[in-house]
């Protein structure tokens, strides 16, 4: 991937030097050029192809000024969003050896604000259980056991910039500085309540918790609450210049490219007493503790046959002879803390001079190109 020709570096994960594009908001570029075919002038890890990305140039003498903004709205999360780009392109000073103007300025300014999410339950290891059904009899049925409902909020803030100033004092010659700021901010909060139902005792018992429903004799229930923060920075410049006299041409330039990318996140495990109906004291549960009857229905499964999930998976614990309430915040054990933090950096610094030559051999048109970087 390259940046107005020069290769850009990267800061993936796990040391990846994988460019992120979606870090360069298209707004502050004007094209993106595809090239299939190995030049002289590609860099050697560009066999497969290269995908060169260009900012804009001023290209008229007129002043050209456009500002878009707009605004959106996030329902799941109930979030207003909105973005907003600015260009602005003009030649200065035309003289008769270039009439389209000796000096030329093209600024783009980019910034987006959006937010995320998603509310996901999925239903996990089935397992054959034998189930009690409603008239006494046991019957071989295959149950959900892990039920983990996940939610999660995420805010994107990325701005970009580029500017180019040009001077070409003659159709035939120019010299170009670029410049270019990209920085994306992604915060997100994911949280995952996760219930587990690890009884030997199930039991069908529509009269009490509906059409469908199982219940239960042993259920463990996890919370984990992960916070993350990731921001990826990129700054480019370069300044080139090329001119061509006769069947010559010759170009020459030195950039820098720079990338950050700086990630922050830590998970925070809970988990309650595992409840179960055994007759023995829930350690954990308050004092006196919790303690359940053989055969209690614990937890219970709504309707396994239904294609939409809820949340109402756990009954109330009347069969209960002491303790707490039921996934009382006071039984939830901080049992883990995880850090996954890291922070890769990367910058490239080149020079290059190319030269080519255009002639004919016999009837047909040929170029001799060579360089060094």
């Amino acid at each position: 991937i390259n940046y107005n020709g020069e290769q850009l570096v990267g800061t993936g994960e796990n040391g990846t030097r994988a460019v992120e594009l979606d870090n360069i908001p298209s707004d502050v570029l004007s094209s993106m050029e595809v090239q299939k075919t190995l030049l002289p002038s590609n860099d050697g890890d560009a066999i497969g192809g290269v995908i060169n990305l260009r900012s804009a140039e001023a290209r008229s003498l007129t002043p050209k000024f456009k500002i878009d903004a707009g605004p959106g709205y996030n329902f799941l999360r109930d979030k207003t969003m909105y973005n907003g780009k600015f260009s602005y392109e003009q030649r200065f000073h035309p003289t008769e050896a270039n009439p389209h103007g000796v000096f030329g300025v093209a600024a783009r300014l980019s910034y987006f604000n959006s937010y995320t999410g998603y509310d996901r339950l999925d239903a996990n290891n089935w397992l054959l259980k034998s189930v009690k059904m409603f008239d006494g009899s046991k019957e071989d049925i295959y149950m959900p056991t892990d039920f983990r409902y996940r939610y999660l909020t995420q805010h994107s803030k990325r701005a970009g910039a580029s500017f180019v100033l040009d001077y070409a004092p003659s159709l035939n010659t120019k010299i170009v500085w670029t410049g270019s700021y990209n920085t994306q901010d992604i915060s997100a909060t994911r949280n995952r309540n996760r219930e587990r139902f690890r009884g030997s005792f199930w039991q069908l018992d529509p009269a009490k918790y509906g059409d469908n429903a199982y219940a239960t004799d042993r259920v463990t229930e996890a919370v984990q609450y992960t916070p993350t923060d990731e921001t990826k920075t990129t700054i480019n410049t370069a300044l080139n210049a090329e001119t061509a006299f006769g069947n010559w041409k010759i170009d020459a330039g030195v950039s820098y490219s720079y990338s950050v990318n700086d990630y922050k996140s830590m998970a925070y495990g809970f988990f309650t007493p595992d409840y179960r109906a055994n007759n023995k004291v829930i350690n954990g549960t308050g004092n006196p503790a919790m303690q359940f009857p053989k055969n209690t229905q614990v937890g219970y499964v709504p309707d396994i046959t239904s294609n939409y999930l809820t949340l109402g998976y756990l009954a109330e614990t009347n069969g209960a002879t002491a303790g707490s309430a039921f996934n009382d915040p006071e039984d939830f054990a901080l049992t883990t803390v995880e850090r996954w933090d890291h922070k890769q950096t990367g910058q490239n610094i080149t020079g290059h001079l190319n030269t080519s030559w255009n002639h004919n051999i016999g009837d047909a048109a040929a170029t001799l190109s060579f360089g060094i970087k």
